[in-house]
């Protein structure tokens, strides 16, 4: 009879789910791990980042408090939702947040197929939609800042280096028109001619170096337009149609399972007790 309340006061919970592919996959996940680091990608030493990483950087407390926060859509706010999933929940202080967020949603990653599925649970098939577009959204905003900081960490210091080179090869340059302005015969002597190999080298690597700098520049600069990698989501956050708990038949059936136990070991214990009472009785 127990069972059979719970079942029915149980109030319905819908599944949503959504199935991502990294661009940085390819063909097995695992060609990623040797080398990868989430402590180091997360501290910016390691900039790039594969399949792989992902379920760690979508546990992250970072990742969901920033779902946690994106406030709800026009399509909840037309629904008269209002708020963010925090508020929502009322889940009150931001760790019993972050921990019932993690309660509610859950991630499976594919080691095969470098897929990571994503699925979030609760009693508004709209909520749990909703939940998973936010947290995707929270995983690319995260994923475009770091790398984006990363590309500009890059390009300030590959500037600082260009502007040390074009000062080294003005004072390179200077040095070489001082010295044919000295000796404008120095052809005439192989050690006037070695020093001016010297100078004229210093100003050609020098160039070498600026040009080289340049083009890392170029490429930086593109990085920094799109350095973040794609997510590709194969299967959108879907709004679930029908509920995925709680399961009230198993409810049922595991509550009569255990109810017909249960009298068999009552019924069990009540022989013993009277055969025992009978032995107990004086003849």
């Amino acid at each position: 009879m127990i069972f059979l309340v719970i079942a029915i006061i149980s109030p319905n919970k819908y599944t949503s789910e959504a199935v991502l592919l990294p661009s940085g996959f390819v063909l097995s996940g695992m060609q990623f791990v040797p080398g990868f680091s989430i402590t180091e990608f997360m501290s910016g030493a390691q900039t790039e980042i594969s399949s792989f990483l992902f379920p760690d950087i979508l546990k992250s407390k970072k990742v969901i408090l920033k779902a946690l926060e994106t406030p709800f859509d026009s399509s909840l706010i037309e629904r008269g939702y209002k708020g963010n999933l925090k508020e929502f929940f009322r889940w009150g202080s931001t760790e019993k947040a972050i921990k019932g967020f993690k309660g509610k949603s859950k991630i499976k990653y594919s080691f095969e197929k470098g897929l990571v599925q994503l699925r979030f649970t609760c009693k508004d098939p709209f909520i749990s939609r909703f939940a998973l577009e936010a947290w995707i959204s929270a995983l690319e905003d995260f994923i475009n800042e770091h790398t984006a900081l990363s590309a500009k960490k890059k390009y300030a210091y590959l500037k600082r280096r260009e502007e040390k080179l074009v000062a080294q090869l003005d004072s390179a340059e200077n040095e070489l028109k001082r010295f044919i302005a000295t000796h404008r015969n120095y052809s005439d002597d192989p050690i006037l001619t070695m020093q001016y190999q010297r100078y004229r080298s210093k100003v050609d690597l020098t160039s070498e170096l600026i040009n080289y700098v340049r083009k890392q520049l170029e490429v930086t600069m593109l990085d920094m337009k799109g350095a973040a990698p794609i997510i590709n989501i194969l299967d959108e956050p879907n709004l679930p149609r029908s509920r995925s708990g709680p399961k009230r038949s198993l409810i049922v059936l595991s509550g009569a399972v255990i109810g017909f136990v249960a009298s068999i070991f009552a019924a069990a214990f009540r022989m013993w007790w009277i055969s025992h009472r009978n032995k107990a009785r004086p003849s």
